[in-house]
């Protein structure tokens, strides 16, 4: 269902389940053809059965809002979230990257020196990191959340309410977020990376 793709909870295989860059995110590729890959390979689990953190599930649902609204992502995000928020000059790393003033990550093979790490082709960052903001538009994003202000108060519960597998067990996560109890008070996070 289309719940399961933000609760991680679809079976999916993840196309990126490695913390390093493999050659094919060196190609230009499409959101459609990750998917149409990833997607239809056999299910990792039977949908809500299991949590597993899939980034083609955002694909998915990225290509979803494409279909529903008749935009592109980046153009919906940037006409119903960020220009009523006042979020400027955000960036769609999926079309390009910041260039060589920004920080830069590295990678090593085995005890080898570090080296500026290459950036992923258009096409792989699509839904699932496309996005690039300064500090004070990702607290204005922040400050959206915790004020409620762009979407209606049932679905902010949604977002920050745990999905359960369908035998009731827990899973700690909501619509994209962590969820739980920390010294008797609710959290929501990410870690940005799972």
């Amino acid at each position: 269902t289309l719940r399961e793709l933000p609760s991680h909870t679809s079976g999916y295989e993840d196309y990126a389940p490695q913390d390093y860059m493999i050659p094919a995110w060196l190609q230009p590729t499409t959101p459609q053809a990750v998917v149409n890959h990833w997607a239809k390979l056999p299910l990792n689990f039977d949908p809500g059965t299991k949590w597993q953190y899939s980034n083609t599930n955002y694909k998915l649902a990225g290509l979803v809002v494409e279909k529903v609204s008749g935009e592109p992502l980046f153009q919906f995000l940037t006409a119903h979230i960020f220009q009523p928020l006042g979020m400027t000059g955000i960036i769609n790393l999926n079309r390009t990257w910041l260039g060589p003033e920004d920080a830069q990550g590295t990678i090593r093979h085995a005890l080898g020196p570090a080296r500026v790490a290459d950036h992923t082709a258009p096409g792989w960052d699509f839904g699932d990191g496309e996005l690039a903001m300064t500090p004070t538009m990702l607290a204005q994003w922040q400050i959206s959340l915790l004020r409620q202000s762009v979407l209606k108060p049932a679905s902010y519960r949604q977002l920050e309410t745990e999905v359960p597998l369908k035998n009731g067990t827990p899973t700690g996560y909501a619509l994209g977020l962590d969820v739980g109890l920390r010294n008797g008070h609710r959290f929501y996070s990410h870690s940005g990376e799972e």
